[in-house]
């Protein structure tokens, strides 16, 4: 999109000193060098950014690839000018490497210095958005470790405690108490088990679990 836009821009300016064909050729050519020779940059910058280059020195070598890279897009752009001329006009085909004006080489110089700073943007952003993704996934993850570390220490705690006072209950001879105990108990392990792997559970359901443990503790003591 950004070439394209880039495309028509460079389209209108050229009408000022060319007929509508030829600035649709030169610019079309135009664009479709600078297209390609982006693609050359976005496969080395990949490479620099995968060796963890100091902001120092990506920034120098995005400054010297931009301007040198527009040299070469001048240089291939009238090149294959040349040919076009060659087979629609039957010019001479010199293949004549150019001078470039100072302004032009740094008007495309800063073309390709913004697409590389564009470059190294969004990907820094992508790559930020990443990491910020996997953070929050890992800090989820250790709650979730943690939250489950707790119930595992409390769950046997608990239960021994419940058994022990069932066994106690039936050895004096209560076991009005020690059936209503062992109820609740199933009732309270029952929705421990359905509840096991869900991640949220609603407010009505953990009252229902703290309902379950006052009354086994209620018989308890």
């Amino acid at each position: 999109c950004g070439w394209l836009f880039f495309g028509i821009a460079m389209f209108g300016w050229g009408l000022d000193t060319l007929t509508i064909r030829e600035a649709v050729i030169n610019k079309v050519l135009l664009v479709v060098i600078g297209f390609v020779l982006t693609l050359a940059l976005r496969l080395l910058y990949r490479k620099a950014r995968a060796h963890r280059m100091s902001p120092l020195a990506s920034a120098l070598l995005v400054i010297a690839v931009s301007f040198a890279g527009a040299a070469v897009w001048r240089e291939t752009h009238s090149i294959l000018l040349q040919l076009y001329y060659h087979f629609t006009q039957r010019e001479l085909l010199t293949f004549q490497f150019r001078s470039i004006p100072l302004g032009t080489l740094l008007y495309d110089g800063f073309v390709l210095l913004a697409w590389s700073l564009l470059y190294y943007g969004i990907n820094d952003w992508i790559e930020l958005e990443s990491q910020r993704l996997r953070i929050a996934r890992a800090e989820s993850s250790a709650h979730s470790a943690r939250l489950r570390a707790l119930q595992s220490q409390l769950e046997p705690h608990f239960l021994f405690n419940t058994l022990n006072a069932i066994s106690t209950l039936v050895a004096e001879g209560n076991n009005t108490d020690a059936n209503r105990m062992i109820a609740r108990l199933s009732d309270f392990l029952r929705l421990s088990l359905e509840t096991a792997d869900t991640p949220e559970i609603s407010v009505a359901e953990e009252l229902e679990f703290v309902r379950r443990y006052l009354e086994i503790e209620q018989i308890r003591f």
